[in-house]
């Protein structure tokens, strides 16, 4: 069994990285039409031009927006890590390599790229593999750049088990459709902030940190399963027995099924599993999940596509829909009106940014609610109800693509945020101010939001 480690808890001396960059280097000196290179392996994920006959079945097949999602890129993992490994062991390295992950999470030295990715030459003077220089400047020189809107994990592991809750829409997809909550938090945000290839979904593979960050994503699958008995994976035989082609170490094709790779399945373990919400002494303490679509109700939209660009913007949104109006709705006749704060009568409340498009490459959005007039969103963290990074919207906008430009959708759970501000009179009975300031804003960025909603449960 192999063991996936922290990259930042490798000791001194480990030479983990130093392989991976002797097999990063052996792989691309090798034809992109072998199974076993990596822009081979890059493309799998996604690619740019035309797609080869032959390698069709194959290349630009990752899940996004879909509940194929974890199992997929598990998989994409598993193939990646032993052609890495067969490629060490060519080299004269371990038998026993495994990908290391990059929990980002953890503590603040770990908002940094790890290391072994900074730097275009080695000790040695050789080019450093594991060195891609289109990354944001702040990535590349070392800084501990990453946010804790960045790596906050809250809504992934308190999601529900569910197709809009932890896991993404249920049908296969490329790179739209319904985010789950690992995808749309923590996954996209990453892409977003390394910025260069990391930020394309057709070039993203081709960074080797790439591969790092998705070895933590799948860490946080088994913790999410983990940290709470309730937290099952989906039943539905169209998932379990969801189908997709790979190569094995020596190059040949093969076929998986999501059951294939669920927890228990596989051949490696991580190091930690930890519940990183864990309460001492307290039993399965946790805030209460995110809502899943059964209950939500909408409560007030907006009517005109919304137009976000490289400054901070606001528009209202109607809500002609109160909390004791929606409350109302769901008492017996003859019962009387309900009665009390918000909180009480709304138990969810849900803010959803629909059919986004945009041809820039990952925009991301901090948005805030009810924002004072002409603020500084950074001095009103208060009113923050989350970071939307769009990783994968020019390919879900192209109206020659497979959702034919309907763009992307996002989630926000406001609940706390429009409990407390509802409850402090600090809501308009009639509307409901949304603002995006931008993050890493590139100039001339434009981005449509068809629809700006929220949701009561």
């Amino acid at each position: 069994m192999r063991v996936r480690k922290n990259v930042y808890d490798l000791p001194a001396g480990d030479m983990t990285l130093e392989w991976y960059g002797k097999a990063v280097t052996a792989m691309k000196a090798l034809p992109r039409t072998n199974p076993r290179s990596w822009e081979y392996q890059a493309a799998v994920h996604g690619t740019v031009g035309n797609v080869p006959a032959d390698a069709a079945k194959f290349w630009q097949q990752c899940q996004h927006g879909s509940s194929f999602f974890l199992p997929w890129h598990r998989m994409y993992l598993l193939h990646f890590e032993r052609i890495v490994e067969s490629h060490i062991v060519a080299l004269g390295g371990p038998a026993n390599w495994a990908l290391p992950y990059w929990n980002y999470s953890r503590d603040d030295q770990a908002r940094a790229l790890p290391p072994a990715f900074l730097g275009a030459t080695l000790a040695n003077g050789q080019p450093n593999p594991l060195y891609v220089a289109q990354r944001r400047a702040d990535a590349n020189k070392g800084s501990r750049f990453l946010q804790d809107a960045d790596v906050d994990l809250r809504a992934a592991l308190f999601a529900e088990p569910t197709t809009d809750g932890f896991f993404g829409g249920e049908a296969a997809d490329h790179s739209g459709g319904e985010f789950g909550w690992l995808e749309g938090t923590v996954h996209n945000i990453i892409h977003g902030r390394i910025g260069g290839m990391m930020g394309d979904p057709d070039l993203a593979a081709l960074d080797p940190i790439f591969w790092l960050h998705h070895c933590n994503i799948d860490r946080l699958w088994d913790v999410w399963c983990a940290r709470d008995p309730g937290n099952t994976n989906l039943t539905s035989a169209f998932w379990r027995s969801g189908k997709f082609d790979f190569h094995d170490s020596a190059g040949n094709a093969l076929t998986m099924q999501t059951v294939d790779v669920l927890q228990g399945a596989v051949d490696y373990e991580y190091d930690d599993i930890s519940d990183p919400f864990a309460v001492p002494g307290i039993a399965g303490a946790q805030p209460t999940p995110m809502a899943s679509s059964g209950s939500k109700e909408l409560v007030g939209a907006t009517t005109a596509p919304i137009e976000l660009g490289d400054q901070t913007i606001a528009h209202d949104v109607p809500t002609p829909v109160s909390p004791q109006a929606f409350a109302a709705a769901g008492v017996p006749a003859g019962l009387g009106p309900p009665a009390g704060p918000p909180s009480k009568l709304v138990k969810r409340a849900i803010l959803r940014l629909e059919h986004v498009t945009s041809a820039a490459v990952c925009p991301i959005y901090d948005v805030y609610v009810n924002l004072p007039s002409a603020p500084t969103p950074a001095q009103h963290k208060d009113h923050f109800a989350g970071r939307v990074a769009m990783f994968g919207i020019p390919q879900a906008s192209s109206p020659s693509g497979q959702h034919a430009g309907s763009g992307q959708d996002f989630s926000l759970d406001i609940t706390k945020l429009y409990h407390r501000l509802a409850d402090a009179g600090g809501i308009s009975a009639s509307s409901l101010r949304v603002s995006f300031e931008p993050v890493d804003p590139e100039p001339g960025t434009k981005v449509t939001v068809g629809r700006i909603s929220l949701y009561f449960a």
